[in-house]
This record gives structure tokens, C-alpha cells and sequence, in this order.
């Protein structure tokens, strides 16, 4: 990408700036401004600028003292500046701009034109000027690479033992390597030397110089073309041949074995291979000849051991010729015969063990049987799962092995095969290994069409069928999650009312008198009410309550008040609470434990009666301790036990009374998860279970939670005086009974309301007179149109306009909903009175309201 050219505005009217930015976006250059001068000195840091255009006149620092500035840096130094002034007219103003480095001087008004025209020299100036650097900066770095390459190809040539050299177009050496002294000469002798002197002067034909300069003159060649020759007219890049090298003289003594060897006294034998290097010249398009690369290499000692070794391998290919003749018609038979009983008998082994893993690899229980139903083979599956050897298997008839009977089951499979002559599936419930089977027996014919063989293949979906109660038990948990959110809305409705009226009816009544007593009662109970809502919907998982600090006492309490009245009177309960310490759980599941141990241990008395105790004492372990899996670190605990005289559990149960959907009840009476969501609940609390059983001597189950001192958080009330109502309620709600409800509460408090109980006719009421409203209040769930979506539409159409939303349970809301964002608060069903007024004018007021 082509990097911009920038310029650099300096004037302190914005005015100014922006008229010279317009001017200039006729350019391709990026325009940057400054507002003074320390603001352009900062901007020559961070950038590199083609030309400056300045004011003259500036506060603190003008034109000229920024342009001297600019000059004594050595980055600023060659920019090229242009004075803009509309005060400074005179000619010395013009002189003293000069004088202070600037390169022209234009007064105001000028023409656009004439300071565009400038503006594109400095910038033409200014990437000649950046071409030429970089132009400046490849050639040195290509002038330093060459200098390494250089270096480099000089110390490599000399560590190889080969001869390397280079001649020039007229055949005389400019380099060789140091591998030349092992005949006798010195790298430096040779330089300027022709390389003839080395050649033995009977091979000089094959690498002469007059062959190529008669064929170039028209003569008829005498001679064939080659080394030198063809390097010089490019008929050929590389050559290889051999010839003979002359040592110099005086040193036919020296060793110079391994790089060249003596033949004689005269010559040494030796490959040459070349290549010719050329150079295009430009101005003709047409290779330039600039000399010859090569590298010789001693071959004497090859070619000695090539023809040694060519004359041996005659000789011995002769004699194996001669005895291979001899042998070959006497084993070819043999040899054919006993690779054919080889392979013959590879094959039938291979396939053998390639049908026997196969049938050992099968995961489920196979078998062969013969026609009558009797096992001849097993696989390792069956095996495994019947605990015999094939040995006690194999042999029986598969009735006697399955059913242990004997006679065949009327559902066998293998049985309706045999009628019907074609491969037969079906289910079978096999007691011996209490386990349920798809059972597929298929036949194999013999050459006449009858019946020889059984395949019988047994797949367990003993898990399967446990897997598919499982999930019809988790779908009918489902179902009545679903049924307690729907109850719960609808509940919490009645509950509305119900607490809504007794509150009125509160206000009018006498104090202290009897009618009183009794619609305080009637609160009361529906205050319990709204609570066991809240317990349906934990217990259905449809709400979380958080963890706090709670004493378990007094949750016990309540618990006996109630399993009192609902179990038999030949149960006695005995309690022995002497522990009001707090600990940190959630006391509704909290209240789920106590129950669900209290109603179990109920049931183990049902038949005789008995004894249930009840034990909440403190505790405290010295040192820590593992209890049922768990490591409990010393301090102070709460111990719950809940004991009965029942008739026990059976030791063979006992390590999975904890496991999720086991249970020993009938499907009327349990679902399996009682215990399992005991053992969560407890273990959520930082707690520990365990529990101890004999037949007919009872059970009990103990509980470990540890104490704390934290105190439970204070509700956050109210502190501002309730004023009267003032102003307008849009209150939409599909229950009648709610919206008279809310309304009599409301304009009995001062304000007016607008009812609706359908949200569409609400919002046609809201859309044609929007302004009328100060606040709206919505059920969430409505026909038509849900109380998330209207209160959406409503800010569409006034975004300012404070909104509540009711609703029977808060997981009706999802956290993410764009609709919440708009909301100032959630009321939670019931509603009451106090909360309802109380969020009204904190909305109103503009304050941030707590949520349900």
C-alpha cells in the first residue's frame, strides 16, 4: 500500500483550518493541523511532513519563531515552509519570513490555484525525494549482500576437496580454489593464467578455442565442439568430460592421493564439469558471454576399480550362468509345488483366524447351533456374560443353558425358525441372568436346501429398557415442573386478590375488634399460601432461592406440626431439639430434607407403628474426619437425626439408596428421587450424610452442617414518607378481578386509573394519547400480546415513560429479554399493597427500585 503524503497546517483560527483543508482535499495527501506551535512541534515527532503551511501571527510562539524552530532540528530541518498571512503585508514581513526559512510568502486573499500549484510541487519534491532514499537504501543493502555472498562463496569453495575455478572469456583463471595445491601449484600462480597450462597437450582438441572461431567464421569445423567451444557460443549450459591435467613439475613425490592421482609420470586423470555464465545486455537484448565455472575431479582410482571390477563381474556372471543353468530345471518343479501347498495352506489358516476373531470380536452373546438346537461354538461375550467356559457350554442345548428347562420357550426365536425357515427376531427375558434380550436366530443351508446350522445372537437391552423408565420418569418429573409454574401463576392470582381485600378490609375495620382477629388470620394463612408456592416451584425447580443463614429448630418444628396431623396414631414423635445454632442453607430445600426423611421413615411404620425421633444437637469435632466419601474438617456442626423402629433396609440395598430413580417403592408411591435430592441438597449446604440400618430394628439417617455466625441480611425498607397519589395509571391485566382489585387500591391512594383487560385495546389507548400517562403497570402473561412485548411497543412509542411489570413467578423473565432493559421494577404475585404503592413513587421519583 502506497503511503501518503502529509501536510501540516499551523493556525490558530479553526476557521481557517477548516478552509485550507477544503482547499487542500484536492490533493492525495493527509492533511494534519495544529492550533500552535508546541501542538505542530509535537506533530513533526510523530510524523514526516512534505511541506508547512503556517499563520504568521499566533499567540505564545507566531510563525516565524515555529519556522526557526523547524530549522534548528535536524528532521525539520529541509521542510519546505509557506508563510499564509492576512495581517502581515509589507514587504520586510515578507523578507523576515524568508529569512526565517520559508520557502514562499502568501498573503490573504490569494488564489487557490496558485497555492495548490505550490502545495503539488513540494509534494512531487517530497516522494522524488522519498524514492531516492529508498532507492539509495537498496543499493547499499544489495552492495552488503554481495559482499557476503562473496565471503561466503570463497570459504566454501575452499573446504571442498574438489578443484573449483572461474576463467574469463579469453580462458584465463580469475579464481581457484585451495584444492589446486595438491598438484603443485599455488591459487595465486594461476590467476591471470591460461587454463591450457594445466591441460596435457593431447586434449587440448577437446577444449580449443580455434574449433569455435572457425565455426563462427563460416569454415567447415574439423574438430568436434566442446568444453570451451560451447561455452562460448551457448549451444550447451553444462559439460562434463574427462581429460588429463599436467602437476607442476617437482612434484611427482608428493602424495596426492584421494584428491589427484599420478597415472604417470606426466598426467593425472581427472572430470571436468562446466557451465558457462552470461550476462544480458540491455540495449540489444542478447546474452554477453562472461566466462566459465567448473569443478575437476580426480577420477584415477575410479576408473581402476571400474575395470577391476568389470573384468571380475564377467567372470563370476559366467560361473553363476553356468551353475544357475544346472539348477534351475531341478527346483523349478519343487519349488512350484511347495509354494502352492504354502500358500494353500496360509490362506485356509488366515481365513480361519479372520473368522474366529470375528466371532470373538462380536460385543454381543453369539452362538452356533447344530439343527436341533444343540451348541457347537460360543464367543467370548457369551462367555463372559454366562460365567461357564465354553467347555460347560458347548454340547447343551441352548433351553437348558437359557431357560433351564427342558423344553424350548414358546417365544423362542430359534423355535419359529426352524417352523418357518427364515431368520426370526424377538425379545426374551432370560431369569437366570435377570436380564432382557433381542434374541436373531438365523439359518444356514447345506447343498440340498435344509437346514444345518443356527446363527443365534443374543444384544442385552436389559439398559435400554431400565434407560427408557428412566425417561419416562424424567418426562413425568418435567410434566409437573411445568404444571407448577402454571399453578403457581394462576394461584398467585387468587392470592392477589385474596391479600389485596383482606388489606382493605384491614383499613376499615375496628382496631382490636373480633373481625379484625379473624382477617388478620386470613392474611396469615395466605401469607403461608404465598410461601407454599414458593416451595411447589423449588421443589419443581423453578425457582432458586439463595442460601442464608437459618436455624434448623425452628424448621423442624413446623415440619413435626404438620407430619403430625398427616401420619397414623400408632406413629409416636419424639423430639429432642436442643441446638438454635444457625447454619447456611436454603430453607425451603432445608424443609424438603426433614420432610422427605420424616415421610420415608413414616412409611418403614406404617404396618406395626412406631417410634419416630427426631435429634438437633451441637457438636464439635477435634479433629477431622471422613464420613460417607467426604472429608469433614474439624469445628462446630449442627447434628440432625431422624430416627424410626421401622423394619430397616436390606444390607444388599444399602450402598444405593443414594442413587438417582433407585428405589423399593411400587411406581404409586415413589419416584427413586427422594434420598438422591436429599444427598444434593445436604452436600450443596457443605454438609454430610450418612445413614445406618438393620432388618426389623429401624433406621437412621444423620446430618452434618456446619454452624456459622453470620446473621441473615436485612430487608432494605422504605424511609421516605408515602405522599398521596398524583397522576395517571395505565393498569392492563387479563384477570378482572385483579385490575378491580389494583384500581380500588390505587385511586384510594389518590391516583387515576385507566383499566384494561385486553393489552392491545391498552395499547391503541396508549398510542392515541401517549402524554396522558405517567405511569404503566402489566401482567406479564396476557392473550394476544405478553407484558414484555406491550411494554416494548409502549417505549417504541414513548421511551421515557416509567413501566412495572407483575408477574405469578420470576422465571417467566428471562435475564437477556430487551424488553427488561426499559423496565424501572418486577412485581412478584401476590402483590402486596404497602410494596405496590411504595414502587409507584419510587419510579415516579425517578430512584432505582429493588427487584422481587
Amino acid at each position: 500500500m502506497k503511503e501518503r503524503s502529509k501536510i501540516l497546517i499551523v493556525d490558530d483560527r479553526p476557521e481557517n483550518i477548516f478552509s485550507l483543508k477544503q482547499l487542500l482535499s484536492e490533493t492525495d495527501a493527509e492533511v494534519i493541523s495544529a492550533s500552535n506551535g508546541n501542538e505542530a512541534l509535537m506533530a513533526t515527532l510523530n510524523h514526516d511532513f512534505a511541506v508547512a503551511l503556517l499563520d504568521v501571527q499566533m499567540p505564545e510562539m507566531d510563525g516565524y519563531e515555529l519556522a526557526e524552530f523547524f530549522r534548528s532540528e535536524e528532521k525539520t530541518r529541509q521542510l519546505p515552509i509557506i508563510f499564509v498571512s492576512a495581517v502581515y503585508m509589507s514587504i520586510e514581513h515578507v523578507f523576515k519570513g524568508y529569512d526565517s526559512g520559508a520557502v514562499d510568502f502568501l498573503v490573504k486573499p490569494f488564489d487557490a490555484k496558485i497555492l495548490l500549484s505550490k502545495v503539488h510541487v513540494f509534494l512531487e519534491l517530497h516522494n522524488q525525494k522519498r524514492k531516492l532514499e529508498q532507492s539509495e537504501k537498496l543499493i547499499r543493502d544489495q552492495y552488503h549482500e554481495l559482499q557476503d555472498s562473496e565471503r561466503r562463496f570463497e570459504t566454501l569453495v575452499n573446504t571442498v576437496p574438489d578443484i573449483v575455478y572461474r576463467i574469463d572469456p579469453e580462458g584465463k583463471f580469475t579464481f581457484v580454489n585451495n584444492a589446486i595445491e595438491k598438484l603443485g601449484y599455488d591459487p595465486k600462480e594461476l590467476i591471470g593464467t591460461h587454463f591450457s597450462k594445466l591441460i596435457l597437450p593431447l586434449d587440448l582438441a577437446a577444449v580449443s578455442r580455434k574449433d569455435v572461431l572457425t565455426e563462427s567464421s563460416g569454415d567447415q569445423v574439423r574438430q568436434p565442439v566442446r568444453l570451451f567451444d560451447e561455452r562460448r557460443t551457448g549451444k550447451r549450459r553444462t559439460t562434463g568430460l574427462e581429460i588429463r591435467l599436467i602437476p607442476k613439475s617437482g612434484t611427482r613425490d608428493r602424495d596426492v592421493t584421494g584428491i589427484l592421482q599420478n597415472l604417470d609420470d606426466d598426467s593425472t586423470i581427472v572430470e571436468v564439469n562446466s557451465s558457462g555464465f552470461y550476462s544480458d545486455r540491455v540495449e540489444n537484448k542478447e546474452k554477453v558471454f562472461l566466462g566459465t565455472v567448473g569443478v575437476i575431479r580426480d577420477i584415477t582410482d575410479r576408473k581402476k576399480l571400474e575395470d577391476g571390477l568389470k573384468k571380475a563381474r564377467d567372470e563370476l556372471e559366467t560361473k553363476v550362468a553356468e551353475r544357475t543353468l544346472e539348477l534351475t530345471g531341478k527346483n523349478r518343479a519343487l519349488t512350484l509345488e511347495v509354494e502352492k501347498r504354502k500358500k494353500a495352506e496360509t490362506e485356509t489358516q488366515k481365513a480361519k483366524q479372520e473368522l474366529e476373531d470375528i466371532f470373538n470380536a462380536i460385543g454381543h452373546m453369539a452362538m452356533v447351533m447344530d439343527k436341533d438346537h444343540r451348541i457347537i461354538a460360543v464367543n467370548r461375550s457369551t462367555v463372559e456374560h454366562m460365567g461357564k467356559s465354553p467347555e460347560e457350554l458347548v454340547g447343551r442345548v441352548c433351553h437348558e443353558v437359557f431357560h433351564q428347562s427342558g423344553r424350548q420357550a414358546p417365544q423362542c426365536p430359534a423355535l419359529s425358525m426352524s417352523e418357518t425357515a427364515v431368520t426370526c427376531v424377538g425379545e426374551v427375558k432370560f431369569d437366570p441372568l435377570d436380564k432382557s434380550f433381542i434374541v436373531e436366530c438365523t439359518p444356514i443351508y447345506d447343498q440340498n436346501g435344509d437346514i444345518r446350522k443356527i446363527i443365534h445372537i443374543m444384544t442385552d437391552i436389559s439398559d435400554r429398557k431400565q434407560l427408557e423408565k428412566q425417561l419416562l420418569q424424567a418426562h413425568k418429573m418435567e410434566a409437573i415442573g411445568t404444571l407448577a409454574g402454571g399453578v403457581a401463576h394462576d394461584f398467585n392470582n387468587i392470592l392477589t386478590s385474596l391479600l389485596g381485600y383482606t388489606q382493605l378490609m384491614l383499613g376499615d375495620v375496628e382496631k382490636g375488634s373480633v373481625i379484625e382477629q379473624d382477617l388478620q388470620e386470613v392474611y396469615s394463612a395466605g401469607l403461608r399460601a404465598k410461601e407454599l408456592v414458593r416451595q411447589i416451584l423449588t421443589f419443581a425447580r423453578k425457582t432458586e432461592d439463595e442460601m442464608m443463614p437459618v436455624r434448623i429448630d425452628l424448621i423442624i418444628k413446623e415440619v413435626l406440626k404438620f407430619m403430625r396431623s398427616s401420619i397414623p396414631s400408632s406413629i409416636s414423635i419424639r423430639e429432642n431439639i436442643t441446638s438454635q445454632s444457625k447454619v447456611i442453607a436454603n430453607a425451603t430445600q432445608i424443609h424438603q430434607v426433614i420432610m422427605n426423611l420424616c415421610t420415608n421413615a413414616s412409611h418403614a411404620m406404617d404396618e406395626q407403628g412406631g417410634t419416630l425421633t427426631v435429634d438437633l444437637v451441637d457438636v464439635h469435632l477435634d479433629e477431622d474426619r471422613h464420613v460417607s466419601g467426604q472429608n469433614v474438617v474439624s469445628g462446630d456442626y449442627i447434628r440432625l437425626a431422624v430416627t424410626d423402629t421401622g423394619t430397616g433396609i436390606p444390607p444388599d440395598i444399602m450402598d444405593r439408596i443414594f442413587e438417582p430413580y433407585f428405589t423399593t417403592k411400587s411406581v404409586e408411591e415413589g419416584t427413586g428421587m427422594g434420598l438422591a435430592l436429599v444427598q444434593s441438597i445436604i452436600n450443596e449446604a457443605r454438609g454430610v450424610i450418612q445413614a445406618q440400618s438393620a432388618i426389623n430394628a429401624g433406621t437412621r439417617f444423620e446430618i452434618l452442617l456446619p454452624v456459622t455466625k453470620k446473621e441473615r441480611r436485612a430487608e432494605k425498607k422504605y424511609s421516605k414518607p408515602l405522599k398521596p397519589g398524583n397522576g395517571t395509571i395505565l393498569l392492563v391485566d387479563d384477570e378482572i378481578t385483579i385490575t378491580v382489585l389494583l384500581k380500588k387500591i390505587l385511586e384510594g391512594h389518590g391516583y387515576k386509573v385507566t383499566v384494561f383487560t385486553n393489552p392491545c385495546q391498552a395499547l391503541t389507548a396508549f398510542e392515541n394519547n401517549p402524554e396522558k400517562f405517567d405511569v404503566v403497570i402489566s401482567d406479564l402473561t396476557m392473550p394476544d400480546i405478553k407484558g414484555d412485548k406491550l411494554i416494548g411497543k409502549i417505549h417504541a412509542i414513548r421511551d421515557d415513560i416509567p413501566c412495572i411489570l407483575c408477574t405469578g413467578y420470576s422465571r417467566e423473565l428471562t435475564k437477556n429479554s430487551d424488553s427488561i432493559k426499559g423496565l424501572k421494577a418486577i412485581l412478584i404475585k401476590p402483590i402486596d399493597r404497602a410494596k405496590l404503592l411504595v414502587t409507584i413513587q419510587q419510579v415516579l421519583d425517578g430512584e432505582t427500585v429493588q427487584t422481587d
